[in-house]
């Protein structure tokens, strides 16, 4: 299955997020794919990887969330998946960015905050992505 991925915030801790949830996609035989705010294709399932940011900088990363959505192009899946950063009062940002993806018709399967990669590496292994 082609599964997106999806970078929003801070892209360094994020990249480190992500590598471990690709090496267990490709292990079980899935395609994965970074998309880009500017190139979108048809992906099966979309893995969000957000960053919570801090106090003053939450607003940013769901107002770049919010542009990646209405520039979404030809993502015709239903199913996304969302893991954020933990971060002090990253419960709020997370919330909000729950509801801005069911606001664009995303049915969401899996969604976590994670404080670290080996937190990472446990949430990812019971993680199956939803076929639409």
């Amino acid at each position: 299955m082609k599964i997106g991925f999806v970078l929003i915030g801070n892209k360094d801790k994020l990249h480190k997020l992500s590598k471990i949830a690709e090496r267990k996609l490709v292990k079980d035989g899935h395609t994965v794919k970074y998309l880009e705010h500017e190139k979108m294709c048809i992906e099966k399932h979309i893995v969000f990887f957000f960053d919570s940011g801090n106090i003053f900088s939450s607003n940013e990363s769901l107002s770049l969330l919010e542009k990646f959505l209405k520039n979404k192009g030809d993502i015709l899946t239903r199913y996304a998946s969302l893991f954020a950063t933990h971060r002090p009062f990253a419960l709020k940002t997370f919330l909000k960015a729950l509801t801005l993806l069911e606001n664009y018709g995303f049915v969401l399967q899996d969604t976590d905050i994670v404080k670290n990669l080996y937190e990472m590496n446990e949430v990812i292994q019971n993680f199956i992505p939803a076929e639409s």
